[in-house]
């Protein structure tokens, strides 16, 4: 017999249960938003940087060419330091963007396990360490809630029909043995460890990169001056 009793812990359950899954959907909607904003960022980065270099490429072609006043001048060197600088800011955007989205898209080698939630834990919940275990584990986190689901509805459906006899307090153990999780802290894209690993690559491929460029200036300055 499904009682009043009985709806009533039955819903109250179901509350509890649809607000944790709309909270855990709301989270990785955001957690992939994140991701596509990364994604994002790199194709603005390279195509700003791309068009930096064609500037660059162009004055230098400029600067290097004959009979040309412009190169004479002291303020020549002056813009061409600016332009190096200038590139140099845009490389560093676009090779920690780079690195920031590859760094959040690996996936872990060893799956971390969820911590279920007692109401007791003290615990200090830290940010996730990237995009993708947060998602991962919001997946697996919904994939557990979906079935509660399920089972919060089947269990009603035998109680009405007859199939099941249970007390009000048999029911409320039954709901009470449902598995919650700990809330999955958002990874941040303003501060962790992949941000700062991600700025370390950046300021060593733009530290190559400059080096690739002087040299290749100083080559084509050889060549120029033996033609």
């Amino acid at each position: 017999m499904f009682t009043a009793y009985h709806e009533y812990a039955w819903s109250t359950e179901k509350d509890h249960l649809e607000f944790e899954i709309g909270k855990a959907e709301g989270q990785l909607r955001n957690c992939r938003n994140r991701m596509d904003l990364a994604k994002r960022e790199v194709i603005i980065c390279i195509i700003t940087f791309m068009i930096a270099s064609l500037f660059y490429i162009v004055w230098e072609i400029f600067r290097f060419s004959k009979n040309n006043p412009i190169s004479l001048m002291p303020i020549a060197w002056l813009v061409n330091l600016l332009f190096l600088l200038v590139l140099s800011c845009f490389a560093y955007a676009m090779f920690k963007a780079i690195m920031f989205y590859k760094l959040n898209k690996m996936k872990a080698f060893k799956k971390e396990s969820l911590r279920e939630y007692t109401g007791n834990d003290k615990v200090i919940l830290r940010p996730e360490k990237s995009y993708v275990i947060e998602e991962e584990k919001l997946t697996r986190i919904l994939s557990t809630y979906y079935h509660h689901r399920l089972h919060l509805y089947d269990l009603k459906r035998k109680l009405e029909d007859g199939e099941l006899v249970m007390t009000v307090e048999e029911l409320q153990e039954e709901l009470d043995g449902l598995v919650y999780y700990q809330e999955i802290v958002p990874a941040s894209p303003f501060q962790g460890e992949l941000l700062t690993k991600a700025r370390i690559w950046g300021v060593m491929l733009t530290g190559v990169l400059l080096v690739l460029v002087v040299i290749l200036l100083i080559f084509l300055k050889t060549v120029l001056k033996i033609i």
